[in-house]
């Protein structure tokens, strides 16, 4: 894919990207990204969300949750399932892994305070959650 942007830059057919040749390709898309979040902000936690804790640390506004897990073989699919999704959003939340259980906070690091984007990965977060608990009944 990357063989394609620098091709597309080369032949000028893309008039609005501005790419320079000095930076690596993961710098530039990241110049190209939009980072305003105030069409965003504020948010309400509502039901949904209840299970996460509201917190402010240090001046940072996140939401926390401990998940807890019966087995070695869970906590490691769950941590693979975040690891992939967290990727795929470009996102990097704090997790501590402890025992059998994991500890996860999340807020959106520009702009120290949570928005949508940990909203939607505190769902996708718990859903896999879920499945994990599904599993352990059957």
């Amino acid at each position: 894919m990357s063989n394609l942007i620098i091709e597309n830059i080369i032949n000028n057919n893309n008039k609005n990207l501005k790419f320079d040749f000095s930076k690596s390709i993961t710098e530039n898309i990241g110049n190209q990204v939009n980072h305003n979040y105030d069409d965003q902000l504020p948010i309400e936690i509502n039901a949904k969300h209840e299970a996460w804790e509201h917190i402010n640390e240090a001046g940072i506004e996140k939401i926390k949750k401990i998940y807890h897990f019966k087995n070695v073989k869970h906590m490691m699919y769950f941590i693979n399932e975040y690891m992939t999704k967290i990727k795929s959003i470009n996102k990097k939340p704090d997790m501590i892994v402890k025992d059998s259980f994991i500890i996860m906070s999340l807020y959106t690091e520009n702009i120290m305070e949570v928005t949508n984007i940990d909203l939607d990965l505190a769902k996708y977060l718990d859903d896999v959650n879920e499945d994990i608990v599904y599993i352990q009944g059957l």
